[in-house]
């Protein structure tokens, strides 16, 4: 199985269910090579395991937007650390998944694009201009995407109704569940 780079929406590993019980268990138990990248933490003295490792931008402004380049050449140092395709597999972070896919356009490379929506932010998050961009960067990458996760039947519902999931793979996860949607 290729690694994954796992980009997600958290500042380092703040105990998060999602984290704990489905993202940590798969890369100990089924995938040695993959990486939990997270933003930059607010306590900088935080130890993480041997699969994870923090970003040194934050999630805040400027940040945000060095971050997204910055998992570019995470995934690049992964490849060549485990000498294969590393595919990525990205929570919530709509710039992070627009340069993978733009990544994944322009390179001879074919990894494979994970993502995963929790918060529907093309509707509720930041001003109207944050919302609208959301929207358009949502109408290019997923149609791109191999396997969308969402936390709902409604989320599911929404791209639906946004006519985005053609030929991409959604699986439903609900929140709060014990996550026996587990694959080897």
């Amino acid at each position: 199985m290729s690694p994954i780079l796992f980009v997600l929406d958290k500042e380092a590993d703040d105990g998060h269910s999602f984290v704990r019980g489905f993202i940590e268990p798969f890369v100990r138990d089924f995938n040695s090579g993959s990486l939990i990248y997270f933003f930059a933490p607010k306590n900088k003295s935080l130890v993480l395991n041997e699969f994870a490792k923090y970003s040194r931008f934050r999630r805040r402004g400027v940040g945000r937007i060095l971050h997204s380049f910055a998992c570019l050449f995470e995934s690049r140092r992964l490849h060549r650390r485990t000498g294969a395709v590393a595919n990525v597999f990205v929570r919530n972070e709509f710039l992070v998944l627009l340069n993978f896919v733009l990544m994944r356009f322009f390179s001879r490379v074919k990894f494979r694009i994970y993502f995963q929506s929790s918060y529907p932010h093309e509707l509720y998050s930041g001003g109207e201009f944050s919302r609208f961009l959301a929207r358009a960067i949502l109408l290019f990458c997923i149609p791109r995407v191999q396997e969308l996760f969402l936390v709902s039947e409604n989320a599911s519902n929404r791209f639906v109704r946004y006519g985005l999931l053609g030929h991409t793979r959604v699986r439903v996860i609900p929140l709060c569940c014990d996550f026996p949607i587990r694959e080897r």
